[in-house]
């Protein structure tokens, strides 16, 4: 999973790459990265999953391969009041992302000023929002007026159509309920605000106890992202303590979970993902792939010569395999099921693949 971090200058965004990667990246005095104007840094989250760990112990494997979250931080670039909060340089580095994280400035420190004058993450939420709206309309225009000119017709034209039709309403095209097929046609757009969103607040320490902000989740929700909240500040701080300590600081805090693991649960819903994984003495691996994947596309997933040579797929649930320990018992105590091309995968299923090529 590749997310891309976006927000509008000295929102901390590179603090929360800083805590949600574990890398130290300089951040200067006034919230800038200390880094090259166009640089951007690259950070891997491995996502701890008691599963795997279960099977490796079961296996016992030369590799244990958790799935991955990389996060990208492009960094944010200045504008006037004006001017847009999106540089397009920066969107078009931002393409190759599955999906966004927004990091919204909800802490107050007159120290670092914030870009626009005032704190007020819901109207920097609809900035962002209303500039990934607007460029994918003038995408969609600028390729449909080619095709009019060209007398162009097809299923690809009337879906942009449809886009377009949307986004004049000024919805995100996240919100545009197409088809698959549909989506296919213009998979190559690779359209901003049809990717998975999560807005995440950055937080004064004081509201770490509170409740969320429901007018910012009931945004985030009206509009189809995922939303959480953390204090940058106090998870740096929680960061640089020995893992009891940190433990104990929690629940001084009252905070229940690492922020890290809370982003990970949200975006995994956001992004409508679940795991399944494969093992065996050379690895157990996890791979997180989208719901509605079926056992044919999971193959893919790990070698495009088991989604070519497909057979079949043999499935036990992770609980069962972890109390049976092997295929073999599974299949004895009948809890494996063997499955074909079409099934659907479903989280924590552990499979494995038959294939002949």
């Amino acid at each position: 999973m590749n997310v891309a971090l976006i927000g509008l200058p000295r929102s901390g965004k590179t603090t929360v790459f800083d805590v949600l990667t574990g890398l130290a990246v300089p951040v200067q005095s006034h919230g800038v990265p200390a880094a090259e104007a166009r640089g951007k840094h690259i950070g891997v989250i491995h996502i701890e999953d008691e599963r795997v760990d279960g099977l490796s112990t079961i296996f016992s494997p030369k590799k244990t391969t958790y799935s991955e979250i990389t996060l990208v931080d492009a960094p944010a670039v200045e504008h006037g009041d004006k001017g847009p909060v999106i540089d397009p340089e920066q969107l078009g580095a931002l393409k190759t992302a599955e999906a966004f994280l927004h990091v919204l400035r909800a802490f107050h420190n007159p120290s670092v000023a914030h870009s626009r004058g005032t704190v007020d993450p819901l109207r920097d939420a609809q900035l962002v929002e209303s500039e990934l709206v607007s460029t994918d309309y003038v995408v969609a225009e600028k390729r449909l007026e080619r095709m009019a000119k060209e007398h162009f017709e097809g299923p690809e034209r009337n879906v942009l159509e449809k886009c377009r039709e949307h986004l004049e309403r000024e919805e995100p095209l996240r919100l545009l309920d197409l088809a698959e097929q549909d989506k296919a046609h213009i998979g190559g757009y690779s359209f901003a605000s049809q990717k998975p969103m999560v807005l995440l607040a950055n937080v004064d320490e004081d509201k770490v106890r509170g409740e969320p902000d429901t007018q910012l989740a009931d945004y985030a929700r009206s509009r189809g992202m995922g939303y959480t909240e953390l204090s940058a500040e106090v998870e740096m701080e929680i960061g640089e303590l020995e893992p009891e300590d940190a433990r104990e600081f929690l629940r001084e805090m009252g905070i229940s979970e690492p922020a890290r693991r809370k982003f990970i649960r949200v975006a995994y819903e956001t992004m409508n993902l679940l795991s399944f994984f494969t093992v065996g003495t050379n690895e157990v691996r996890s791979w997180p792939v989208p719901a509605g994947t079926t056992a044919i596309q999971a193959a893919g997933h790990v070698h495009t010569d088991m989604a070519r040579g497909f057979i079949r797929a043999e499935v036990v649930p992770c609980p069962d395999f972890l109390e049976t320990g092997s295929f073999a018992e599974a299949r004895k105590q009948h809890k494996m099921h063997v499955e074909w091309k079409d099934y659907l995968v479903q989280d924590g299923d552990v499979i494995y693949f038959r294939f002949n090529v």
